[in-house]
């Protein structure tokens, strides 16, 4: 069965870089180096299991905007505690995908 997952979501993947490279090719890259972090940080490995634990489908674009600023609120606090020189990188937080 596992092999059928990853088999799709190769397929998936390929599909979508053929029909939207630069996006396709960030979504691939992003879960890549995710899954590869994943051996190292055991607090990325706990939040990837509990996301895709759940059904992400389920939710609606309120749902999804408030997660991404949620994310994008706690990567700017992270930025600003160590960030040492310079402006840390601050998003901007959206309000449609």
């Amino acid at each position: 069965m596992i092999n059928e997952y990853i088999k799709n979501i190769n397929t998936a993947l390929r599909n979508l870089t053929e029909h939207d490279f630069e996006n396709g090719f960030n979504i691939t890259k992003g879960i890549s180096d995710s899954l590869s972090e994943m051996a190292t940080n055991v607090t990325l490995y706990r939040f990837n299991k509990r996301l895709y634990k759940e059904r992400l489908s389920l939710l609606d674009e309120k749902g999804c905007i408030k997660i991404i600023n949620t994310l994008y609120e706690e990567l700017n606090r992270i930025d600003r505690e160590k960030t040492a020189f310079g402006e840390p990188r601050q998003r901007g937080l959206i309000d449609k995908l």
